[in-house]
């Protein structure tokens, strides 16, 4: 089997899916195509580098041709860039089987007004021409995702649950960063106001003051982070925190490791969050907004972690108390989060599904029927 996968960037929470394909296929008959081969800013962050990779293929003009041979001839092709849609309808007016993948159009601010835009609305237009073949099939990166393509009422009875699929294997360090007599909570990423880290140092505030056996590790660079530190140094003693730049992703994932708990903040403009996956993986608990899309589609409240109202600082400071005066609990949470990224989530899993489901397509026959994670119908 042929399979093009094609994405807006080489992204490494998106290559272990696609490494999985190669494993099954081989490189020659898997390719990665992307516009963008490799993004400085990632390259400062310590994401991998796959340069000389030869399942990677940078669309060009050069190359241009290549790429909508490999396009159409593929058997399978799975697409986020919306502007291939004309390429999308060539493979199905031959009914071939064609996946488009993305998080959602109408996130917050805009939301669904973006529809008012003229660009939008060709795109949504040509959409519909697309969903009208039985070959075409929609995997919603989140919920939220699939919500926007219900609504503009596109590919109904074709909309699988997807996402992004980070690596599962524990990253285990001998250098002990977080203190190991504290219940450390932990926040990682670009420091941009949608991340809403405000609102962790709001309510950890008020916890430290009674709870003075919690310690706080924030990591990240970004446009937020001079306020960010002016935050800091109102409300946390310097003991209270430890305040980390940027870090190889690496180091990240030794952090999380050694962590009790990741709180995700994020607001509305959050399509996924993959440090969601990757925070699960090291078994910490998740603490995260209901409006990211990797809590509302990968989190059930008090089942695999805990969901708070986005932006209720006095939400999130009531369950991280629950989790600092239950340890019961808190390993609970750790393993239920490492369970359902392990068996429903993991990369190897994911790409399992997404075959029996394809296979099934290819010879018009019926399949398992998933009833949660990943490749679910939604």
């Amino acid at each position: 089997m042929k399979i093009l996968f094609v994405a807006q960037n080489i992204d490494h929470h998106k290559v272990p899916f696609v490494q999985e394909l190669i494993r099954r296929f081989g490189e020659k008959n898997v390719c990665y195509a992307t516009p963008i081969r490799i993004e400085q800013k990632r390259i400062k962050m310590g994401f991998p580098v796959y340069e000389n990779s030869s399942w990677l293929l940078e669309i060009t003009s050069s190359t241009q041709k290549k790429f909508e041979v490999l396009f159409d001839k593929a058997d399978i092709v799975l697409c986020n860039i919306r502007d291939y849609y004309q390429l999308m309808e060539k493979r199905l007016k031959q009914n071939k089987v064609t996946f488009y993948f993305s998080e959602r159009w109408f996130k917050a601010g805009l939301g669904k007004a973006r529809l008012l835009h003229p660009r939008i609305m060709n795109i949504v237009y040509h959409f519909h021409k697309l969903s009208s073949y039985p070959s075409f099939f929609y995997l919603a990166q989140g919920q939220y995702a699939a919500d926007d393509f219900k609504f503009i009422r596109l590919c109904p009875g074709r909309i699988l649950n997807f996402g992004y699929f980070t690596s599962v294997e524990k990253n285990y360090s001998q250098n002990k960063t977080l203190p190991s007599d504290k219940i450390n909570i932990l926040w990682c990423g670009r420091m941009m106001k949608c991340k809403r880290v405000d609102i962790l140092i709001k309510a950890f505030s008020n916890i430290y003051k009674i709870k003075p056996q919690v310690h706080l590790t924030i990591v990240g660079e970004g446009e937020e982070q001079k306020s960010i530190d002016k935050l800091i140094k109102k409300l946390l003693p310097a003991k209270s925190i430890t305040r980390l730049n940027l870090l190889p992703s690496q180091q990240v994932r030794e952090l999380m490791n050694q962590a009790d708990i990741y709180v995700f903040p994020s607001n509305g403009f959050e399509g996924w969050g993959a440090v969601v996956n990757e925070a699960m993986s090291e078994s910490c608990v998740i603490v995260g907004s209901n409006k990211a899309g990797a809590i509302r589609t990968m989190i059930e409240h008090n089942k695999n972690g805990l969901v708070f109202p986005s932006g209720n600082s006095k939400e999130l400071e009531k369950q991280l108390l629950y989790l600092i005066d239950n340890q019961s609990e808190r390993e609970r949470l750790q393993l239920a989060a490492y369970e359902s990224i392990t068996t429903e989530w993991s990369p190897q899993n994911v790409c399992d599904r997404f075959l029996q489901i394809s296979y099934a397509i290819l010879n018009n026959s019926s399949t398992q029927i998933y009833n949660s994670g990943a490749m679910k119908l939604l």
